[in-house]
């Protein structure tokens, strides 16, 4: 069995997908509230008003291409793999930044997959479990961005000087 080497750096096409589902998470964030009125509305047996249900569309079709687009990302990084840990990174770094990486996966795979069943399915708990966490400022999806900028700033700044 042959052993996979490491490419030298990240391709096009991951990069393209890393900024790309990076701008939809934050876009979500942002106007993630818009769904709220027809989410009652569809939960009370009322009709929604056309814009409400018009902004719970936008909100339903971006996680739905947040969903997508990071299954094609995690598939790409399958296939072609990730660059190594840069040089003289220690232990303690490459875990945190593998601890970082797997909550953020988690995240950005789960909270289409909640909202999704909470909209289509009627698993109306998950709307309600999904909906703060998706607007806490300490919820995985505004958290880890942030930690993940501030890895990705530490382990350049400490490894590349070689300190």
């Amino acid at each position: 069995m042959a052993t996979k080497i490491a490419p030298a750096g990240y391709s096009f096409a991951q990069i393209a997908l890393h900024w790309l589902i990076a701008a939809l998470v934050v876009f979500q964030l942002i106007l993630g509230e818009d769904i709220v009125p027809a989410y009652r509305a569809w939960r009370r047996g009322t009709e929604a008003s056309p814009d409400d249900l018009g902004n719970a569309n936008i909100h339903v079709y971006v996680g739905i291409a947040i969903f997508a687009l990071a299954v094609i990302r995690f598939a790409i990084r399958l296939v072609r793999g990730v660059p190594g840990s840069p040089p003289g990174e220690n232990a303690l770094q490459r875990w945190a930044a593998a601890a970082v990486h797997i909550i953020l996966y988690a995240a950005i795979f789960l909270m289409p997959l909640t909202g999704a069943a909470a909209w289509f399915l009627g698993i109306h708990w998950l709307g309600e479990v999904t909906r703060p966490a998706s607007r806490s400022l300490s919820s995985p999806c505004c958290s880890m961005p942030w930690a993940r900028c501030g890895s990705t700033s530490c382990r350049r700044t400490t490894c590349l000087s070689g300190c």
